[in-house]
């Protein structure tokens, strides 16, 4: 069948209308540019990454080396499908390193650049984003849902958009922006930094906003904070009597610790308070949760599950082989709810949202 000077088939209208119009010119198909396939989602710090491949059958290679040429990863994917194309590294990109892009025989390649955010935090509202000197970035900050892992690999395209900002880095390639007229940054909201090269691939640093979970009946308090940063919280009694102490380290990943006093282990308890300890706590200067009673009971013969969260937050309860709830407590925080196909010895498990966006988490089997 001919071809147009594109390379594409022609249809059979095209056809008639050459032979009217005198004999059809044919030529080869361009030769693919390296530039036919854009990386449109490179995440520092992180071992995966997405392309869109404009020429189908192409043979692909994308190869990570280091900033000294040490081969560190390679996807290689002959007479590759047009579209978007998924692929993994052994190890994560990091600043400094090169991204080496072929389409059959066109190369090109990218340097991925310091590209961070320095700082998160939830009281003044505010990010610091740090990268080259003069280069144009969107900062995007999403709500999260509750329940949705937080933390390394968080994707913000399972979150809603809240709020998109461009800026130009200054010439210490740095840049500040502010939600306070427009949002309240708490934690469940995810922070994307991105910067677009002129070959249209696109180098992105995802954070979550500090958040900080809490175990009823239980020890363990895990938080997620920016990595350099810390945290140190307070447990006390409704009457302010210090029992127990913990310091957070900050990490992409979310790091768990006990709460202790005096070396000695300390559960947390209904009625008892968390506080933040320090004027600057890695993110959590609004902390001040009065924690409530979380699950109280869990009757399987009446499929009926009641308790306590904070008053008007939104909670939800999951558990195994049931639908998970997501609704919100009454003004008093209290709630009951119906739970289909629930079994004596089910554990459910509760969330409970603060108003800053952390979150008490209760557990109890069912009888």
């Amino acid at each position: 069948m001919p071809v147009s000077s594109s390379g594409r088939r022609l249809g059979l209208s095209a056809i008639l209308a050459a032979a009217v119009l005198g004999p059809a010119v044919v030529t080869t198909p361009v030769a693919a540019a390296a530039g036919d396939l854009i990386l449109t989602r490179i995440a520092i710090g992180e071992r995966c990454w997405v392309a869109k491949n404009t020429v189908a059958g192409a043979d692909i290679m994308i190869a990570l080396r280091s900033a000294t040429g040490s081969l560190k990863g390679e996807h290689v994917r002959a007479a590759a499908p047009a579209g978007a194309i998924k692929g993994c590294f052994p190890v994560p990109m990091v600043a400094g390193d090169r991204i080496h892009v072929a389409v059959d025989s066109a190369k090109r390649s990218l340097g991925v650049p310091n590209l961070r955010i320095a700082d998160i935090a939830r009281v003044p509202d505010r990010v610091r984003v740090r990268g080259p000197k003069g280069a144009d970035v969107k900062v995007v900050v999403s709500r999260c849902p509750l329940g949705t892992a937080m933390g390394t690999g968080l994707d913000p395209a399972d979150c809603t958009r809240r709020l998109t900002r461009t800026r130009t880095l200054d010439g210490q390639g740095r840049a500040m922006v502010d939600t306070t007229s427009s949002l309240d940054l708490r934690g469940h909201d995810v922070v994307e930094l991105s910067r677009e090269t002129a070959t249209g691939d696109r180098i992105v640093v995802v954070r979550a906003v500090p958040v900080l979970t809490v175990r009823l009946r239980a020890t363990q308090v895990t938080g997620v904070l920016l990595p350099g940063s810390s945290a140190r919280l307070e447990l006390r009694t409704a009457n302010r009597t210090l029992r127990g102490r913990v310091t957070l380290p900050g990490s992409t990943g979310g790091v768990t610790r006990s709460w202790k006093l005096d070396g000695a282990t300390i559960t947390l308890r209904p009625g008892q308070r968390v506080a933040a300890s320090s004027a600057n706590p890695g993110g959590f200067m609004d902390v001040g949760m009065a924690v409530p009673d979380g699950l109280t009971a869990a009757n399987a013969a009446q499929d009926r599950v009641k308790g306590e969260c904070l008053p008007g937050r939104a909670y939800r309860i999951s558990g195994p082989g049931i639908d998970a709830i997501a609704a919100s407590s009454s003004s008093n925080g209290g709630f009951m709810e119906e739970v289909p196909g629930l079994d004596p010895g089910d554990e459910l498990t509760l969330e409970c949202l603060t108003r800053s966006g952390d979150v008490v988490i209760d557990r109890l089997i069912a009888k």
